[in-house]
């Protein structure tokens, strides 16, 4: 019986690499023609899914100017003059009439007036000009 089997240094082995690397190569081929074929499919979706996205903003930002319109024209309501004597006439109030008040301040005006010379009267600016420009000594 032992003749009939070779021993195992006279078989042939074959190195370990040369019998992996065949399959393998063809392996990552294969995994490489899979990924080119599938990436075009997933930039596709890619590309829908923010397209969605898009006009999902698109619309909201059509509802928020939508909504701001309606809120100026309820202010503009609001303001009415119309508006304003109801509800005042609702509170109580009753309008001036053509009565006009005076009122008097018995404090003398300030010394400088920090108002530019165009708004002031000829004399008062002759007044606040004399009183910044020191006295001669």
């Amino acid at each position: 019986m032992a003749l009939a089997q070779p021993s195992l240094p006279a078989r042939r082995i074959r190195p370990l690499r040369g019998s992996i690397g065949g399959p393998l190569s063809v392996l990552a081929a294969a995994a490489m023609l899979l990924a080119g074929m599938f990436l075009p499919v997933l930039q596709n979706s890619d590309a829908t899914t923010t397209g969605y996205a898009i006009q999902r903003e698109q619309q909201q930002l059509a509802d928020l100017n939508a909504k701001t319109y309606e809120l100026q024209a309820r202010i503009a309501a609001l303001g009415a003059a119309s508006r304003i004597r109801l509800e005042a006439g609702r509170l109580g109030m009753v309008p001036a009439g053509r009565q006009s008040a005076s009122v008097s301040v018995e404090v003398p005006a300030p010394m400088n007036l920090a108002l530019p010379r165009s708004y002031l009267s000829e004399a008062a600016a002759r007044a606040a000009l004399a009183s910044a420009t020191p006295a001669p000594r």
